[in-house]
């Protein structure tokens, strides 16, 4: 610290910093910095990334005693599974003090204007002697626009949660969505557990499909895009389809596959997707570790499933989202504005998960603001400010 800041005896009252979203480069010294970050430790190689380096200075810099510090990261530091952020979210999970994260989307509006369209994490941290753990709270992935900035940022507020953030940090708000975070993560069942396999598929390979496969979009924004075999005449023979790979969930039956579309359509599944995820991208293994599996989709559940699977299915199917861009068409179908329909599949799943019945309405809420992009005014329970205190 003397060498590097002589006027700094003691650290740095207040560490602030926007490090660069760069690789780290080739370089000659890769392993003499993997000795000192243990980020770069992990991968001490040029494709590295040099922000959660900053992370571990941040803390290094910092004061023995009261201080605090403020990084703008990538989303990345929230929901990369790669072992820099891995390592990352470890160290963080060890240090002592309070941490504090809010999630940023690129759309409609990102945080640093028009120019730079990036989704970011902004990772506040305090410390103060009294402080013997570290002391987690998160926030939602928040989505605005330009009119709603300045009333976003005065409306920042965070929920504590508990649990490893190794394999990611939960972006949440509020006690509801807390305790449901909690709850479902302690079940054993997962989704793949439901599928015969999870596959990617081309949008062709749709058109010859069974009646057992559920695909899914491999992007999402407003809306997860499930859908089963499209209506004949949805594509055509001689039509330029994209070739962006679907996810093809594959099923023992037709009831199993409008189970799993239920699920997949559902409200919950949409939180759970934007709890885990980056906004934007619908990986397997979301799809997989959904925590609803094979003990939960028999008997009179798989009926229900079904059942409200093939009213929404029916619902949607008629109106396809068809998309050309370059010559090159998509296909998605959305469940937005069947809330009715998704909500029984919501209760279905709540009711398995033992979750309160006032979650179903928060899901309802969250998907509507989320799709809005409006801002909402969280009320801190006297629990939460308890836990914050």
């Amino acid at each position: 610290m003397s060498r590097l800041f002589p006027a700094l005896k003691r650290g740095a009252a207040v560490v602030l910093g926007n490090p660069p979203y760069a690789d780290l480069g080739r370089r000659s010294d890769l392993a003499g910095l993997g000795r000192v970050f243990e980020s770069l430790a992990v991968k001490p190689e040029p494709n590295a990334e040099i922000y959660p380096a900053f992370v571990e200075q941040m803390i290094r810099l910092a004061d023995g005693g009261p201080c605090s510090g403020a990084l703008v990261l990538p989303l990345s530091v929230a929901c990369n599974v790669g072992a820099q952020f891995s390592k990352t979210r470890e160290l963080i999970s060890k240090t002592r003090g309070r941490w504090s994260f809010a999630f940023f989307d690129r759309e409609p509006h990102a945080l640093f204007g028009e120019d730079v369209k990036t989704r970011n994490a902004i990772v506040l941290w305090t410390r103060t002697p009294s402080d013997t753990k570290p002391v987690l709270a998160t926030g939602p992935l928040r989505k605005w626009r330009g009119d709603s900035r300045a009333a976003m940022f005065r409306s920042l507020g965070f929920t504590v949660v508990d649990g490893d953030i190794r394999a990611g940090i939960p972006k949440i708000e509020g006690s509801l969505q807390a305790a449901a975070l909690k709850a479902l993560s302690m079940r054993w069942g997962r989704l793949e557990q439901v599928a015969q396999s999870i596959e990617r598929v081309d949008l062709a390979e749709t058109r010859d499909a069974d009646d057992r496969t559920v695909f899914v979009g491999a992007t999402a924004y407003n809306f997860v895009n499930v859908f089963l075999k499209p209506p004949g005449g949805v594509l055509r023979a001689r039509q330029g389809l994209s070739e962006h790979p679907l996810h093809a969930v594959r099923c023992a039956s037709r009831t199993d596959a409008l189970g799993v579309f239920a699920i997949l359509s559902s409200h919950l599944a949409y939180w759970w997707w934007h709890t885990h995820g980056d906004g934007f991208h619908v990986s397997r293994r979301f799809i997989a570790e959904l925590p609803f599996g094979s003990e939960d989709l028999n008997g009179d559940v798989t009926g229900a499933l079904s059942e409200h699977g093939a009213a929404l299915w029916s619902a949607i199917k008629a109106k396809p989202v068809i998309s050309l861009n370059r010559g090159s068409t998509s296909l998605a179908y959305t469940p937005n504005g069947h809330d009715d329909m998704r909500r029984k599949t919501d209760e279905v799943l709540a009711d398995l998960a033992r979750l309160e019945g006032a979650f179903v309405d928060e899901l309802q809420q969250f998907t509507a603001h989320t799709v809005a992009a409006t801002l909402r005014t969280h009320k801190v329970t006297a629990t939460e400010e308890k836990e914050t205190a």
